[in-house]
């Protein structure tokens, strides 16, 4: 989580499945207290590179220049810049901010991550990074992302290659002024913890089933068994591949097994939702 959380809400956010928190601006006084209730909470921390000594660099995973670490970019990672690099190479940043800012402002902080790390660690370009649009056609009446909006992007980000992914407020606020956005994504980070084994550590595989554009698909072999994401990238409804409906494949994250549950029916004809997602098994 990028920088809305006070040290009194370190053990919220690590029920709701985060891992790690930056830290915008804190004074010295302040700092052993964040220091303290990380730790407490077992939460790793990016700190402000102004802000290490002798004493805070132990317990801090990455440092960042600049104002905060959306916008600046990664300095280290346990004092390398070739490990910064490799961190926000691959990784996705999530905006919580009406769907009329997600695009830009998202667009921009990865993109500040990425043009710094890859002068600090001697890169000459990249390729393009794993950030994804933030569908509009899934907020509520403020226009704030909802459960939907989150698990798209995040799973999008996984499918292109991310493996973590930074969220982050458009401005600073404290968890409680978050409301059902904390709620949206913890069920995101439940998701992606249940898959982490696969994603980080399976092998890649090819697809197996068809998914012609705007259809996205990614799939991993892991334990013998294959698992695979299917995502409709666009925002109509898309035939659903022959392959899904032969029986083999079980959806995860449903509350039915049965993958025709989970997708819309019509004329006798079997449809994936504009921006659905599917994760399955099989």
């Amino acid at each position: 989580m990028d920088g809305p959380a006070a040290p009194e809400e370190y053990r919220l956010l690590k029920t709701a499945g985060f891992n790690c928190v930056s830290v915008s601006s804190a004074g010295s006084g302040a700092m052993p207290q964040i220091i303290k209730s990380a730790k407490a909470a077992g939460l790793r921390l990016i700190l402000p590179q102004a802000a290490l000594d002798e004493n805070t660099v132990k317990n801090v995973w990455a440092a960042y220049g600049g104002s905060n670490a959306g916008t600046n970019s990664i300095i280290t990672v346990a004092g390398s810049a070739a490990a910064a690099f490799k961190l926000v190479e691959k990784y996705s940043y999530i905006l919580l901010a009406p769907a009329s800012q997600s695009d830009p402002l998202a667009c921009s902080r990865q993109t500040g991550l990425l043009t710094g790390a890859i002068k600090l660690a001697g890169k000459k370009s990249v390729t393009e990074g794993v950030f994804c649009r933030v569908p509009s056609d899934f907020s509520d009446t403020a226009g704030f992302p909802v459960f939907e909006t989150l698990r798209f992007a995040a799973w999008s980000a996984v499918a292109s290659g991310a493996t973590g992914i930074f969220y982050g407020p458009a401005a600073p606020a404290r968890l409680s002024e978050l409301g059902d956005l904390l709620a949206c994504a913890a069920r995101v980070n439940a998701e992606l913890a249940d898959m982490a084994p696969v994603v980080s550590a399976a092998r890649a595989e090819q697809p197996p089933l068809r998914a012609p554009a705007p259809l996205r698909a990614a799939a991993w072999r892991h334990h013998g068994r294959l698992y695979t994401v299917l995502i409709n990238t666009g925002p109509s409804a898309m035939a659903a591949p022959a392959e899904l409906l032969n029986g083999r494949f079980r959806p995860l994250f449903e509350t039915n097994r049965d993958v025709r549950a989970s997708l819309a029916l019509y004329k006798g004809r079997y449809y994936i939702q504009g921006h659905r997602v599917l994760v399955l098994e099989s």
